[in-house]
């Protein structure tokens, strides 16, 4: 029987005590983008889940405006692109693809395309299993190892911490409203992800999908927004004013966190009557030829069932899935 850690990560990660392993097994069901990133932040380190948001056009700086946007950070500070960056590469790089980088991610393609329209995440592989941390000296006993451990499932309500606020509108599916039932009513009892599909149920079954919904959708509503914002302010005529240091400082763009604010706020909800995907829309965001979001074309798909190369040294019950 496999064995189960029950502890916390250290306090010192990235996101903050009491964050969510990275190890936790993945629900049968459909997740947004920024539910991945809201609540389970660490899952950044799966390849399935980097596979998936880059190949939708999910890129460092639009992943950490999300985490930023939705997260408290441990130290009071910006989670920056370049930890995004690092984090996606080290897990790419361990589990055997070599000089990976989101501009290289299609010539790490498996053969079989996922459709953008598919946010179920049942098969969804954690860290311990595509590439485990080695101890070292004792490499046949790496399975023991607590960073391979398979994660237990933990009260949903635990998922809210260090959360600022819950993804809503075309921003959430089931688990924003899962957490925030068990937040509202702590004494009902339950864990994620065993009781993923019960609480669906409970709740009133599965959120439809809908266009907004996408990965490139939610990544393109943040990416305009940071782009309006730090649109440069026209030059304007020389003038030897006293005021004119101050004038230049007018033009200088927004600093990190005023941006990040502004594009929360700049997000607004969908229509409440957003019909479910259509199969015209459907024809336009997937298959062979498909263009999806911006318009450009799938370039890459699913790692799941693609060989992994473990030799490279560590360096530090139904479904409903559409």
């Amino acid at each position: 029987m496999e064995a189960i850690v029950m502890a916390s990560l250290a306090r010192n990660n990235a996101f903050g005590p009491l964050s969510p392993s990275w190890n936790l097994s993945f629900p049968a069901g459909n997740l947004t983008a920024v539910e991945i990133v809201a609540y389970l932040p660490h899952w950044l380190k799966s390849v399935d889940v980097i596979d998936r948001l880059v190949a939708n056009g999910g890129k460092a700086k639009v992943i950490a405006a999300i985490i930023n946007e939705f997260r408290d950070q441990p130290k009071g500070t910006e989670f920056q692109a370049n930890s995004v960056q690092i984090m996606m590469s080290y897990a790419m790089r361990r589990a055997g693809f070599r000089d990976w980088t989101v501009g290289k991610h299609a010539e790490w393609a498996g053969p079989n395309d996922r459709k953008e329209s598919d946010l179920c995440v049942k098969d969804f592989r954690p860290p311990r299993l595509t590439h485990p941390k080695r101890t070292p000296h004792r490499e046949k006993e790496s399975h023991k190892f607590i960073h391979n451990l398979r994660a237990g499932p933990i009260p949903f309500r635990d998922l809210a911490s260090h959360v600022k606020k819950h993804p809503s509108g075309p921003d959430a599916l089931d688990l924003a409203r899962a957490v925030r039932h068990c937040v509202e009513h702590p004494d009902e009892i339950w864990l994620f992800p065993t009781d993923f599909e019960r609480l669906t149920r409970h709740l009133g079954g599965p959120t439809p999908i809908t266009y907004p919904h996408l990965d490139r959708q939610a990544f393109a509503r943040r990416e305009e927004a940071y782009l309006r914002l730090t649109k440069p302010t026209p030059k304007t005529s020389i003038t030897h004013h006293a005021s004119n240091s101050k004038s230049k400082s007018q033009h200088k763009n927004m600093p990190t966190t005023r941006i990040t604010r502004a594009i929360a706020d700049a997000i607004e909800p969908p229509d409440s009557g957003m019909q479910t995907l259509t199969s015209r829309k459907r024809k336009g965001i997937h298959g062979d030829s498909s263009r999806a979001g911006t318009g450009a074309k799938r370039r890459s798909s699913r790692l799941v069932g693609k060989a992994v190369n473990f030799c490279e040294d560590s360096d530090a019950d139904s479904t409903v899935c559409l």
